[in-house]
């Protein structure tokens, strides 16, 4: 698994003394001094305090689905703080039960949102008993500790409760309400008209809690003011079991919210209840004790249900989440003592927002009992918490956890076989089904705990992915597929490791610290956000929450889809897709659930229902190890389709291998014209290994591959370069060979990669010092490392950490030693630092491709930037060969092994895979050399070359075209055209070549190649809810619209008219995964407001394929979706940007939009630059047809809007009759709007219209005369007469000393 860990972010518990705690780590005035310091060192884990972590212990780790907050419990470092005499007895349990917090953070900012102490829920819950002050205050502290342990008990569970958990838990309900006092107004799009609530569900052993997080909010609550009148006003439920009405039983499991105000919760009487907290009263009890009976096993008396969880699959839509019933029944889990489960079926009321328990639909068995909420006994600081059950609500799959000393266990069952009645009819599921898979993992011992279940984009859905973390740090990524494995729970599938990091050796790679100091390290659990984020993992140790992201392998992620679409252009195999499923290529047609006929669908796109046909099938990688190459699942490939469309990449990035397919070759076995998987029948026409990138560049078929021989060759040692620590030992590499020549070539890479550092230290004296001492103390590492590699290596016993052997260790290090760490951002040296961007090529409308690749004469490309293939002389890594051993006399040249880019074209064949060959075109020169090695390669018109060597570095990118006047295809004709800018995350070009984006830490710069120019058309930051530093996953245009995706959203931008330079962009959320109120279930046809509203959908590292039936379709790691794009506002942008043969079909759409938003969609068409199809909207204002039509020269529409309104209409709109004003007061001499609009129509020739409005003031009163009067000036110079009689008409009764003195003085003496 190609995948870079990183520790991208520690947050460290605040500072806590016996009786207060720090909302926010700025702010410790309520802290003790020794607590502030406390917090201060965890602020920075490389000082002393993380080697002496303290008794800060965080508990029951709790994530929002998909908002970047989480909540745990936090119990006091009483060996550092001051604590008061009660707390003080660390014997008395019920003393330290009060002093634990539950804390709630922000995962970005690291600010406390909301925190509260037991001691201080007991006092609150006390005082709403009308205790008196003085006994709360004299006996208090002795009172407080018997109700927290006899009313409250430890906490044992932490749920986030709001419309976003409840939503993807399924039990979203219809439209309800709480108090006014509780709810705040809705920040949705304007077509939810529901309300927003944030509350937190804590469970102690005795009751059930929730508290509004939007009260108390990150305050500290003394407990002397118990008394004041808002002291319980965040507690907004109190449940216990004589609530329940179970006074003689207690509460035996975690509460499940199915409701807005509805829990499902089990007393240990054997009754389940669901509670209404708002009515106070329970709504339904199920005595499930000697009832519940399934395949002839009936729940005994002696057991109760000690675990509660919501297995409901994702919603893609809300009418599919509100009419589930109609397909699917919403389930339950219920796992009893005696470790059955019960899969039982729920049913919505018919009264308010709640659920109808039914009966058991089917009974699991095999998985562990988890600890039972009646035990009074406290969990061991030192046990690890186990996720004992789990639910994967993308697949519909049910995970029972069985931890155990000798080998723990996870059993698996496919619910939908389970729930859906037809299928289980179809998959004879009985009522006690066996699991679909059963996995052991090898580890002995409780020491470790396993999140099933893991969604990643790196590993195919066929398979369940876990990742396992032992108390000390180990941390691994297995695999099993899901199907045909035979699996029992007496025959497990063993789990099988794909990757593997240390996190003790990850903190000190990521933190910089000292290895001569170890971590005393200890993890206790791991979450992971089930659809914020899958490549992040949470994990609470003693250090803090340590935040790791499984990083794409590439610094840049690598430009392709999981899926290939074929569009209705196809023709007869359009509408349908190529996808893989282990080594298999496979084609299907691509359906909408409701049909082939349905239009706008939305949701789940069917493809391989019955059996998709096999077109082809890649061999094995046998270039890899036998552990890579032997693998049960292999891991998925991308899709990049050429120019033409007439071929395919599937390049398998984890495998550093491409393989370019015929289409016209894999067609014809869909039609059983070549049916036989016959090796003469192949539709592969190139394929090679060891390639990092793979890029299209042209129309012609051309393409660049990017070869790294480091990682190539790393990856056939079998070590991965990019993970902390693969945890492999090097004893199982048996090709020393290949190992010493990686150290050398790792050596040298470093070297470079230090020089490349210094590149900006040249201008001053202290500069060219360091300069020449890290020159130095490079060539000195060069040397001592390859001679201690080649002498030490068949001595290597340890294991591999970060990324390479321990000699190969000790050589980075020497090499690396007084060097930055870091290369220069923008440029290497002044010259590429002051040029600006400014490109020389682009293509004219109405070009072809190859014209992109236009004149270079003004590119001012540096000769010696262009021809440089090595770093300068004073940079250079300083390696004396003589010093080497004999045997590497032969890797004198290590430079030529460093990355280059190589070209490719296939020729004469025309899509036939037996007639078509690659050519090879040379090698491409790179502009910086080797100072800058490529990493990535983007295609297009145009080829872009990006370097980028760590996370913290900006990059360096250019983009490379042919000479001018060079017809010829070869890798020499093409040189770096413009400066160079920051490495981008994505560039995408639309297909005429015209449009291009650029994609650079989540901003789009959309640009206009306009030969011989590259013009900025504008730039946009992509949304992506509350979560920070935006990570796009794909970029597309499709027929003028950009679409671009997130981890969680589908975003669309509008561009504007692109003759004019800058244009205005226009953005809009088309779907999400973050919801802040329960959508309507007809949000797709209501319409609320203009703007579109933002689907719910639960998107996983989406992809954009392209339009299918009127929606948008999407590559998700579950499958192709399709969004939606029949609102009336998004319609309408997308034929506009089609093209102006589309205009009409948009203007029909104009009908869908009503009146009172035709200023709102006119303003939108502006910002499209077709004003003239605003002028036709029946609800325009006369303001704005005046404001286009003069603004935009449309004649005709302004004098037909005067003839139609008149003098009183324009007068009704011209509120401050011609007075403009500034902030020193109202301007003199204003002409009112009658004037400009005269004035404007009898410069365009319209000279009857104008004497018409002249002659029509004369009889609205002394003001109208004045008009006149300036109008009839104007008419001078065209129609003398006319003009004449209209002055002397509105000056003839103007008084002498009146106020219009201009009136007066022609009429006395000018008439």
């Amino acid at each position: 698994m190609k995948t870079r860990p990183k520790l991208i972010r520690i947050l460290n518990p605040p500072p806590i003394t016996g009786s207060s705690i720090s909302s926010n780590g700025s702010n410790l005035a309520v802290t003790s001094r020794k607590s502030s310091a406390a917090a201060l060192l965890k602020t920075h884990p490389s000082s002393g305090i993380v080697n002496n972590p303290t008794n800060q212990k965080i508990k029951l780790v709790t994530l929002h689905p998909e908002q970047p907050i989480v909540a745990y419990v936090l119990e006091g470092d009483h060996l550092s703080s001051s604590t008061t005499a009660a707390s003080s007895s660390s014997s008395d349990a019920s003393s330290l039960l009060l002093q634990k917090w539950i804390v709630v953070q922000h995962q970005h900012s690291r600010q406390v949102l909301w925190n509260m102490s037991v001691g201080e829920i007991a006092s609150q819950l006390l005082s709403s008993k009308k205790e008196s002050a003085a006994d709360l205050l004299l006996g208090g502290e002795t009172k407080l500790q018997r109700f927290a342990k006899d009313s409250l008990g430890r906490i044992t569970r932490l749920e986030f409760l709001d419309p976003s958990s409840l939503y993807w838990s399924g039990f979203g309900t219809a439209p309800g309400s709480l108090n006014e006092e509780d709810a705040l107004p809705s920040t949705a799009a304007p077509s939810s008209s529901l309300h927003s609530w944030s509350y937190l569900m804590v469970q102690f052993q005795s009751r059930i809690l929730t508290f509004n997080l939007r009260r108390h909010a990150s305050g500290v609550f003394p407990p002397n003011s118990v008394n004041k009148g808002d002291a319980i006003a965040s507690i907004v439920t109190n449940i216990t079991a004589d609530s329940l009405g179970s006074a003689s039983s207690t509460i035996s499991s975690n509460a499940l919210a199915v409701g807005e105000t509805s829990l499902v919760v089990a007393c240990g009487d054997g009754n389940i209840k669901v509670y209404d907290w708002k009515a106070g009263k329970v709504i339904q009890s199920v005595n499930a004790l000697g009832t519940w009976t399934v395949g002839g096993t009936t729940m005994t008396k002696l057991d109760y249900i000690v675990e509660v969880v919501s297995a409901n699959p994702f919603a893609f839509h809300p009418a599919e989440h509100y009419d589930r019933m109609l397909n699917r029944p919403l389930c339950m889990v219920c796992v009893t003592k005696k470790g059955a489960a019960y899969v039982v079926s729920l049913t919505k009321s018919t009264t308010g927002g709640s659920v109808n328990i039914g009966k058991p639909l089917a009974l699991l068995e095999g998985g562990s009992v988890p600890p039972s909420i009646l035990s009074k006994q406290d969990d061991d600081a030192s046990t690890m918490e186990h996720i004992y059950c789990a639910y994967d609500g993308f697949r519909d799959i049910f995970l029972w956890l069985a931890p155990a000393k000798v080998k723990s266990k996870l059993f698996a069952w496919d619910l939908s076989n389970i729930a859906d009645s037809d299928k289980r009819k179809q998959h004879q599921s009985g009522d006690k089904p066996d699991p679909t898979l059963v996995v052991q993992f090898p580890y002995e011992n409780l020491s470790h705990m396993v999140y099933p279940a893991w969604f990643h984009e790196s590993t195919p859905k066929e398979c369940m992915t876990c990742v396992v973390v032992t108390k000390d740090g180990d941390l691994q990524v297995f695999v099993a597929p899901l199907s045909n494995t035979g699996s029992t729970a007496k025959h497990p599938f063993m789990a099988y490791p794909i990757c593997g990091v240390n996190l003790i050796r990850l903190a000190q790679r990521d933190l910089e610290l000292p290895e001569e100091r170890p971590l005393i390290f200890r993890s206790q659990s791991i979450q992971c956000p089930p659809l914020r984020d899958q490549s992040t993992f949470v994990l609470a140790t003693n250090m803090g929450l340590f935040m790791v992201k499984m990083m794409d392998g590439n610094l840049v992620p690598f430009p392709g889809t999981r899926h290939a679409h074929f569009s209705a252009n196809f023709g007869t195999m359009g509408r349908a897709v190529l996808y893989v499923k282990g080594a298999q290529l496979l084609y299907s047609p691509l359906e909408p659930e409701g049909g082939i006929l349905e239009v706008n669908p939305v949701g789940r796109m069917e493809y391989g229902a019955v059996k998709g046909t096999v077109v082809y099938e890649s061999p094995p990688p046998l270039h890899l190890p036998p552990e890579i190459h032997k693998r049960p699942v292999r891991l998925p490939p991308c899709f990049l389709p050429s120019p033409s469309r007439n071929y395919m990449c599937c390049f398998w990035k984890e495998e550093m291998r491409y393989e370019i397919l015929s289409v016209s070759s894999m067609m014809e076995r869909v039609t059983n014209r070549a049916p036989n998987l016959m090796v003469g029948n192949s539709p592969v026409v190139a394929s090679g290994t060891g390639v990092a990138s793979f890029a299209w560049v042209g129309d012609e078929d051309v393409f660049c591959l990017l070869y790294d021989p480091e990682q190539d060759l790393a990856l056939k040692v079998g070590i991965d370069l990019n993970s902390g620590d693969t945890g492999m030992d090097t004893t199982k590499v048996n090709d020393l060979t290949k190992l010493k020549e990686l150290a050398r070539l790792k050596t040298y890479r470093k070297g470079m990669k230090t020089m490349v550092g210094t590149a900006g230290k040249l201008k001053s004296l202290e500069g060219l010092r360091d300069l020449g001492k890290d020159t130095g103390k490079i060539g000195l590492g060069a040397v001592k490392g390859v001679k201690k590699l080649s002498i030490g290596t068949v001595k290597l016993t340890g294991k591999v950490a970060l990324g390479t052997t321990a000699a190969a260790q000790q050589t980075a290090g020497k090499v690396g030693a007084g060097a930055t760490k870091t290369m220069t951002k923008m440029a290497v040296g002044s010259k590429m630092g002051a040029k600006k961007l400014g490109f020389v090529w682009g293509k004219k409308k109405g070009q072809d491709k190859k014209s992109v690749q236009g004149s270079l004469a003004t590119a001012e490309i540096d000769e010696e930037d262009e021809t440089e293939d090595f770093p300068a002389p004073g940079t250079a890594p300083i390696v004396s060969f003589d010093e080497l051993d004999a045997d590497d006399k032969g890797s004198e040249l290590l430079e030529k092994k460093y990355p280059w880019v190589e070209m490719r074209v296939l020729v004469g064949g025309d899509g036939n895979a037996f007639t078509t060959t690659a050519s090879n075109l040379g090698t491409l020169t790179l502009r910086s050399g080797n100072r800058n090695p490529p990493t990535i390669l983007f295609g297009g018109p145009v080829l872009c070359v990006g370097s980028k060597l760590d996370e913290i570095d900006e990059g360096l990118a250019y983009f490379y075209t042919k000479r001018k006047g060079q017809e010829e295809e070869s890798a020499s004709a093409y040189v770096s055209s413009g400066p160079a800018f920051p490495c981008p995350d994505f560039v995408a070009w639309d297909d005429e070549g015209k449009l291009c984006a650029v994609v650079i830490q989540g901003r789009v710069s959309i640009y206009l190649s306009d030969e011989p120019n590259f013009v900025l058309l504008g730039t946009s930051r992509l949304r992506c809810g509350s979560d920070v530093g935006v990570e796009v996953i794909s970029c597309r245009f499709l027929h003028g619209v950009l679409y671009c995706t997130t981890r969680s959203t589908i975003q669309c931008i509008f561009i504007g008219n692109v003759d004019g330079g800058i244009c205005h962009l226009d953005s809009f959320v088309l779907a999400s995964s973050e919801i802040s109120t329960l959508p309507s279930k007809s949000i797709l046809s209501d319409y609320k407001s203009l703007f579109p509203p933002t689907i719910p959908m639960p998107l996983v590292h989406p992809e954009v394929l392209g339009y299918q039936n009127g929606s948008l379709v999407l590559s998700t790691v579950s499958g192709i979706i399709a969004v939606p794009l029949g609102f009336p506002l998004i319609r309408i942008g997308s034929l506009i940007c089609a093209g102006s043969e589309h205009y009409p079909k948009a203007e029909k759409w104009f009908d869908a939009v009503p009146n009172y938003d035709h200023e709102v969609l006119a303003d939108f068409l502006e910002r499209r630059g077709v004003p003239e199809l605003a002028l036709s909207l029946p609800g325009l204002s006369l303001e704005t047809i005046i404001d286009f039509s003069m603004r935009y020269g449309y004649i005709d529409r302004l004098e037909e809007a005067v003839e139609m309104h008149g003098l009183m209409g324009l007068r009704a709109i011209d509120m401050s009759r011609g007075l403009s004003s500034n902030v020193f007061g109202s301007e003199e001499h204003g002409v009112s709007i009658l004037v400009c609009v005269g004035a404007y129509l009898l410069s365009h020739g319209r000279v009857e219209m104008v004497r018409r409005l002249a002659t029509e003031c004369l009889d609205s009163g002394e003001e109208g005369k004045q008009e006149a009067f300036l109008l009839a000036n104007l008419l001078l110079s065209v129609s003398g007469s006319d003009a004449k009689r209209v002055i002397q008409r509105s000056v003839e009764d103007v008084e002498d000393d009146g106020d219009w003195v201009v009136g007066s003085f022609v009429k006395q003496h000018i008439l």
